[in-house]
């Protein structure tokens, strides 16, 4: 029993200075949600709408030849018992290729929109990093989390709102 009550009380220590230390450290603290403010930024909306812009010749050739697709799934399903089987089997195998193209070209359009979103974060990244210390600097803090590392941060350790506006200031 006063094992069990030697650990209670050594962890009841142990959690008492944890909670001072980070008490201690509380003043010098910020969070920041670093990608609510990549999304906010100027240059996110710009190159989201460039990306749109360049992709939507390939995203109108999908829509068309998705509906060629259903188009010809209803008239194989409409002429299928007037169709000889080798009529039928031909018609299925242009129906299999053309679901075969859309799938390949679909693939090729969303890696494609990976790629550049990734070349993207891969350019801001080093932004976000050197704003974020300048917020650190600025504002006199030891620390800045993410927001997603909290729990729980007070709105008056926010700093998401200052990254922002760097960001915009940036080009």
């Amino acid at each position: 029993m006063t094992l069990i009550k030697h650990k209670a009380r050594n962890f009841i220590t142990l959690l008492a200075a944890l909670m001072l230390s980070v008490n201690a450290l509380a003043a010098n603290i910020g969070i920041v949600d670093a990608q609510a403010a990549l999304r906010a930024s100027n240059a996110a909306k710009a190159f989201d709408a460039q990306l749109k812009a360049d992709l939507e010749s390939a995203r109108a050739e999908l829509v068309a030849l998705e509906g060629q697709i259903k188009a010809k799934q209803n008239e194989l399903r409409q002429n299928q018992d007037l169709l000889s089987q080798e009529q039928l089997r031909a018609e299925d195998d242009k129906y299999r290729q053309m679901v075969q193209s859309f799938q390949v070209r679909r693939q090729a359009l969303n890696q494609e929109q990976v790629k550049r979103e990734q070349a993207f974060l891969k350019q801001v990244r080093p932004v976000i990093r050197a704003a974020v210390i300048q917020i650190a600097e600025e504002k006199k803090l030891d620390l800045i989390l993410n927001r997603e590392a909290a729990a729980y941060a007070s709105a008056s350790l926010d700093v998401t709102a200052r990254l922002i506006e760097i960001l915009n200031t940036q080009k």
